[in-house]
């Protein structure tokens, strides 16, 4: 034989052959796939919103005429930024698809997903579905497809066999980095006429601010003493932290494969 396949029941081997040299040799272990073909159509596979936090930068300033009688006018500018932010989190949420038939030990065949809805912009930027949609995307064994990706944000859908539970399974992983240096910042001041300061305060933990909200910005003048932070977090003009965000996505997946299983 030039060309072929050579099996070798003895090993038992098969070996792809091209005149005198392998091409490619299977050993011992082999697979066989199930007859049934099993096919999932529109399961609807959700991702949670995220677990939220906010976070206020507040900046002011204050200046003054030494030249002014008693009592002197300190002129006083303050903003108050909002932000809605994702503190650190992972989730990983699973959901059945059948149960796997006995003896089978992988999975292997084609899926096709569809964003049905979408989150919301994160750091004012459309979050993309990386994958090809509406096309199928092969696979052998089992899969794990990063879904959505930004900065800090990142999303995968997993399909596998859970041998413990005996079930097909597919997993939704969703993780936010931890906030980068500087996000929280102490009270700091420059300067002395005028005279800067500012500082940011979050609610419960640090996390990314990832959604801006509307600004409270005053500007007033007032007698004997310097600013007053109205416009910080807890003040008279503090910013509104009702800010509407989702993350949450959902899509709509179909899945056609069979089970296989290696024999020694």
């Amino acid at each position: 034989m030039t060309k072929g396949f050579r099996f070798d029941p003895s090993g038992p081997t098969l070996d792809i052959i091209n005149g005198s040299r392998t091409v490619y040799q299977l050993g011992s272990q082999m697979v066989e796939m199930l007859t049934t073909v099993e096919t999932f159509s529109a399961v609807t596979v959700a991702f949670a919103d995220l677990t939220k936090d906010n976070m206020v930068y507040w900046s002011g300033s204050t200046s003054w005429n030494p030249a002014d009688p008693y009592p002197q006018t300190y002129h006083n500018n303050e903003v108050g930024i909002p932000y809605i932010t994702a503190p650190p989190q992972e989730s990983d949420v699973t959901q059945d698809l059948m149960d796997v038939p006995a003896g089978a030990d992988f999975f292997a065949g084609q899926i096709k997903l569809s964003r049905t809805s979408a989150p919301s912009s994160w750091f004012a930027r459309t979050i993309p579905v990386l994958p090809p949609v509406s096309t199928w995307l092969p696979f052998m064994g089992g899969l794990s497809l990063p879904l959505e990706a930004e900065f800090g944000f990142y999303r995968m859908l997993h399909l596998y066999i859970d041998a413990g539970a005996g079930k097909l399974r597919i997993g939704k992983q969703t993780s936010i980095s931890v906030a980068p240096a500087g996000v929280a910042q102490a009270f700091a001041s420059s300067g002395s006429n005028p005279a800067s300061y500012w500082h940011s305060s979050a609610g419960s933990v640090a996390g990314l601010p990832f959604k801006l909200g509307t600004q409270s910005v005053l500007a007033y003048d007032n007698v004997l003493t310097g600013n007053r932070q109205f416009a910080d977090r807890g003040g008279s003009s503090q910013p509104s932290l009702s800010i509407s965000t989702n993350l949450a996505s959902t899509y709509s997946v179909d899945i056609v494969g069979r089970f296989g299983r290696r024999t020694y």
